[in-house]
């Protein structure tokens, strides 16, 4: 389920960042790129998965830093 979950988010990334960019929507853009967000946390995910609880804290830290980075990127937009 994971995996199907990581590819629609990555597909939706896609299309909906293409839309912004060609209707000029920072919003749109923003949007996507948290779908990408989400896309990286869900394959980081399945790499975490069964690979013991030091593996997972790692995992846990790099996705709270995904999402930092995410929204500092959006402030720095608007």
């Amino acid at each position: 389920m994971l995996v199907i979950v990581l590819v629609l988010n990555a597909v939706l990334f896609v299309l909906e960042f293409g839309g912004g960019v060609i209707a000029g929507s920072a919003s749109l853009m923003a949007d996507s790129v948290d779908m990408l967000g989400d896309a990286l946390v869900h394959g980081l995910s399945l790499y975490a998965l069964n690979r013991g609880p030091r593996r997972l804290a790692g995992a846990a830290v790099s996705k709270g830093s995904f999402i930092l980075l995410f929204g500092i990127g959006a402030l720095v937009e608007v």
